[in-house]
């Protein structure tokens, strides 16, 4: 039962990696593309680093494998959702 989860969280990044790269090296100053890529990939690198860490530390002190399954999807659903208030609170409009 944990396959689909995990399946819509592999659609979901996938979806969202270009897009985020497209962002970062648009929205750089001109000749720095390459050093916005490099940074965003270099943060990508270190937050997935960390999220394995921390989630399979939070699923390893769970009692029952499901049940700390079940905690770190949670919890990494609440992350991303605290992402996406902060992109919409401090990101830029250039309509206005």
């Amino acid at each position: 039962m944990m396959i689909l989860p995990l399946i819509a969280m592999g659609f979901g990044v996938a979806f969202t990696i270009p897009g985020t790269t497209v962002s970062a090296v648009h929205a750089a100053p001109e000749g720095r593309a390459g050093i916005a890529s490099g940074a965003l990939n270099a943060s990508r690198q270190l937050g997935s680093l960390m999220g394995v860490a921390i989630f399979g530390t939070i699923v390893t002190l769970s009692k029952q494998f499901m049940s700390g399954m079940h905690a770190a999807l949670f919890i990494g659903g609440l992350f991303y959702l605290i992402g996406c208030f902060l992109v919409f609170l401090f990101i830029k409009n250039d309509t206005e």
